[in-house]
């Protein structure tokens, strides 16, 4: 696949995963009362803000971000028969545990805030779920992995 081609995938996929996996958590883990509560209101915006209804639209950007560091890893994730998996553990290493900053779901968002783990369970199913599908359909989708098909993500584990 060529590097537009990687770029635009994963801009995409991970607006289309974004969206559904926000949709279904949405209204599964009841977000509007848990972002409404004492903890999270003073740091969220709540899901009726302008902002936070156009939130998808945002989302290309972080796809283009994400396809980016995809190149960057071309050769060691495309090229490999099981590299769905190696850019599901990047994404979540990287992208959820291991952040900078004290994301909810990360070590350092374990360490500094005074968030319990409440609610914490539903927004790491989300992420985790999102982050899984968008390195699947992106690896499956690539070029060298098209004629592969998704038979053989559970063919290859079985």
């Amino acid at each position: 696949m060529t590097p537009k081609g990687i770029t635009t995938r994963t801009m995409i996929v991970h607006t289309v995963t974004y969206f559904i996996a926000g949709l279904i958590a949405f209204s599964v883990f009841n977000y509007s009362a848990s972002l409404s509560e004492p903890g999270l209101s003073s740091l969220m915006h709540p899901v009726d803000d302008p902002l936070v209804q156009a939130g998808v639209l945002f989302q290309p950007i972080r796809g283009v971000l994400f396809g980016a560091v995809f190149l960057l890893l071309a050769d060691s994730i495309f090229k490999k028969r099981q590299g769905w998996i190696m850019l599901w553990f990047t994404l979540v290493v990287l992208g959820i545990f291991s952040t900078f900053g004290p994301a909810p779901e990360s070590i350092e968002g374990f360490i500094y805030t005074r968030r319990t783990f409440d609610g914490l369970w539903g927004r790491m199913v989300e992420v985790l779920a999102q982050s899984f599908v968008l390195a699947t359909l992106t690896f499956y989708g690539s070029a060298t992995r098209r004629s592969a098909g998704l038979i053989k993500l559970s063919a290859s584990y079985s």
